[in-house]
């Protein structure tokens, strides 16, 4: 008596012959498209060779080896362009690594800004005159050059007062200032100190009377308490008059004045001079800034208008707005005590094809642009001949040392494989197997990558359907360079018929 058949045996059936008859096809579709592709452009008949364009590499029990690994014919690997000059060694990187270039302006160096006032609030009188030689119109040449023959003054430079533009040296004088503060010092000096001899004189004559016993000893302690304060009058005096740099010579003269002061022996040239305040570079640079001509008034309490302005520029500031992902590798590098000064290399926007000016980092401002999210880092660049102008625009190329442990292979030898950065490595020279391997990629330009060589977690990395560990890849491993889309592709539809056949054995 037969037995009546389950509900659900024929829908197993049907669907377990419309699996095998898939896998076979899939299985014939597969290996037709490895062999066309590793013959592509050949002469002869794929369907007659022999040896298998592809084919996954097994261990002695039959079983693939993994990490998943790849044999080409020798005939396939030519036809892919595999070849030696087509192998590259992975290397421990040795040069700096360029950052993507940056675009920034020139700026001035706060640091070689030397605003110029008058030490006492008064009215100019005077603006002196630019020599010739120091007007702005002249080239800036460097302190080493020597004329070949004598300079000729050309005809439009006539007599000019300093202005914009114009080169100063320390110690120049650039303007006469009338102060009545002068003045008032001055006299008070001299108020002081013949304050001083009068009553020294007194105190004097009260201490001879004093032990004569024709004075009270009351009399004479404040004779002497008012000479101390004369004293004390006269050293203030002075003091201030040093604190607003008075020379030796000028206070000297001052004091000589008082010693001698009679009405009948009036100088009237030093008279003129008496509130007269000389205004000098305190450095060697360019006038950028201009705010009073003769007649103005100049106050030295006043910061934010000075007289002159005067800058350095043999060195100027270069302010590049990079962006946050960038950071991190410029502050890491500046925190460490010894460091070498990360090095760049900037071009003119305006003459791109002139040889790039060095120049070195100094600092990471510590607040982020709100707008545009950028920060700002400072650098600065020689400018001995003074060709660069504050506020051209530049491009910027940094330069910043790589971390250890990694390596560096061309981006053509980097595929990415279900989220992973994979890579091809020909474990020996000899046989043309290729093992695929994942990597974890640290840095990514336009000609190299810069893998790690040393991982401390083997474990797969975050993506879709990413299965396999990562692993380091060690300098002087062989990489492939070519075709690395092919094999990836090659190696993926050989393990797909791989699992195929074992779902077919399965199914029997």
């Amino acid at each position: 008596m037969a037995l009546p058949k389950a509900p659900w045996v024929k829908p197993v059936l049907i669907g377990t012959v419309v699996v095998v008859v898939g896998g076979v096809i899939a299985f014939t579709t597969l290996g037709m498209d490895i062999t066309s592709w590793f013959h592509k452009n050949e002469g002869k008949d794929p369907a007659k060779e022999t040896k298998p364009a592809a084919e996954l590499v097994r261990d002695d029990k039959g079983v693939p080896v993994s990490p998943p690994t790849i044999r080409l014919s020798e005939r396939a690997a030519n036809s892919l362009g595999i070849k030696n000059q087509t192998i590259f060694h992975a290397i421990a990187p040795k040069n700096l690594r360029a950052l993507p270039p940056q675009m920034g302006t020139l700026a001035y160096d706060n640091d070689r800004l030397y605003p110029v006032t008058s030490r006492f609030a008064g009215e100019v009188s005077e603006i002196m005159e630019c020599p010739p030689k120091q007007r702005g119109s002249r080239p800036l040449l460097p302190s080493t050059y020597v004329p070949k023959s004598p300079e000729v003054i050309n005809p439009k430079d006539d007599p000019r007062l300093f202005t914009v533009g114009d080169r100063v040296k320390k110690g120049d004088l650039l303007a006469i200032v009338w102060s009545k503060d002068l003045g008032d010092k001055k006299a008070a000096l001299i108020d002081a100190i013949i304050d001083l001899r009068r009553d020294t004189v007194k105190m004097l004559e009260l201490e001879r009377l004093y032990y004569e016993g024709a004075a009270s000893k009351a009399s004479y302690l404040e004779a002497q308490r008012t000479v101390q304060k004369d004293l004390s009058a006269r050293n203030a005096a002075e003091r201030t008059l040093r604190i607003w740099k008075l020379t030796d010579e000028e206070i000297d003269a001052i004091k000589k004045e008082a010693e001698t002061i009679q009405e009948d022996k009036r100088d009237p040239k030093k008279e003129m001079n008496w509130a007269r305040v000389e205004v000098r570079a305190p450095h060697d640079g360019i006038i950028i800034e201009k705010n009073k001509n003769v007649g103005g008034w100049s106050d030295p309490a006043n910061y934010n208008t000075p007289m002159f302005t005067i800058a350095d520029l043999s060195k100027l500031h270069v302010w590049l707005n990079p962006v946050e992902e960038y950071l991190p590798v410029l502050q890491d590098f500046l925190k460490k005590p010894l460091a070498t000064p990360i090095n760049w290399e900037i071009v003119l926007q305006a003459d791109p094809k002139a040889k790039p000016l060095t120049g070195a980092l100094l600092r990471v401002n510590p607040s982020i642009e709100p707008n545009q999210r950028t920060a700002l880092v400072i650098g600065v660049v020689d400018n001995p001949e003074g060709r660069l102008l504050v506020g051209q625009f530049v491009t910027a190329t940094i330069r910043v040392p790589l971390e250890d442990g990694l390596v560096e292979i061309p981006t053509t030898a980097l595929n990415e494989e279900k989220g992973q950065s994979v890579v091809f490595v020909q474990p020996d020279k000899n046989k043309l197997e290729f093992t695929m391997r994942p990597v974890s990629v640290v840095h990514r330009f336009k000609d190299v990558v810069y893998v790690r060589s040393k991982i401390k977690d083997q474990k797969p990395e975050n993506g879709n359907g990413a299965t396999l560990p990562v692993q380091p890849l060690l300098p002087g491993e062989r990489v492939i360079t070519e075709s690395i889309v092919q094999l990836t592709k090659a190696l993926r539809d050989l393990r797909a018929k791989e699992e195929l056949a074992h779902v077919k054995d399965k199914s029997r």
